[in-house]
């Protein structure tokens, strides 16, 4: 099982997305079994906001920098510095809210 090596509290914003606007939700859980470290040249991209708006509502795989294990993720926004979405917590195995600035983001891939 993948257990991640930093803590939830730093990436929780306490300040889920307004009520009134409604987001496709994420699956119930994502898939079994992460990569360690992404492969040069398969399909794991760099972060920009470009790029990672086309992942919106769909699974995410994020590399953050300075970690060798990476996260799934579910994106509802990407603005020019931040992204903000859920992100699959293996220990409590639920979703939980998140922001992450862009520049943290080594690679990602959408699926």
């Amino acid at each position: 099982m993948f257990e991640s090596p930093y803590s939830y509290q730093a990436e929780i914003d306490q300040q889920p997305p307004q009520p009134g606007r409604r987001y496709p939700a994420p699956p119930p859980r994502p898939p079994v079994g992460l990569p360690a470290t992404p492969p040069p040249g398969h399909g794991y991209v760099p972060a920009d906001p470009r790029s990672l708006r086309r992942c919106l509502y769909r699974l995410v795989l994020i590399w953050r920098r300075g970690s060798r294990n990476p996260y799934w993720a579910w994106l509802i926004a990407v603005s020019r510095n931040v992204v903000s979405g859920y992100r699959w917590s293996q220990r409590r195995n639920i979703w939980v809210y998140f922001t992450i600035n862009i520049n943290e983001i080594r690679y990602f891939q959408c699926y």
